[in-house]
């Protein structure tokens, strides 16, 4: 049942559509407007349209067009204070990319699961209120 709280905007960049609408699914379960992006271009397109309304950012490392530290810093023209989850099913250990990533950014283990995301998702739009 979803909650009549507005816990923040969320922008899921997800190649696979199974994957995000599992996420969406949960994240607006859990009181999140979420909007969707298949590629970078899509994300540029949902950021360009709503500046400056996005609170987190969840992105596969790997897109075709593109990556998530491409796609966060896109978000962040208009959006500073976006918080970025990388996932990717490619990195078997986090330690792999964590000097790729920026102040803001966290990579969530493939293994944390869509219950995994979420969790880091409501932590991420603490610290992006605050």
């Amino acid at each position: 049942m979803p909650s009549a709280e507005r816990r923040g905007r969320v922008l899921i960049v997800d190649e696979d559509p199974r994957a995000g609408e599992i996420l969406s699914e949960r994240l607006i379960a859990r009181g999140f407007e979420v909007s969707t992006a298949a590629d970078a271009a899509g994300a540029r397109a949902v950021a360009a349209a709503s500046p400056g309304s996005i609170d987190v950012v969840v992105a596969d490392l790997v897109l075709e067009d593109g990556n998530g530290i491409e796609v966060a810093g896109e978000v962040r023209r208009t959006s500073p204070d976006v918080r970025v989850l990388l996932t990717s099913a490619l990195v078997k250990d986090p330690a792999d990319v964590s000097h790729l990533l920026e102040e803001g950014m966290v990579f969530v283990a493939p293994n944390a699961g869509p219950d995994g995301v979420v969790l880091a998702v409501e932590r991420a739009a603490r610290l992006s209120w605050t």
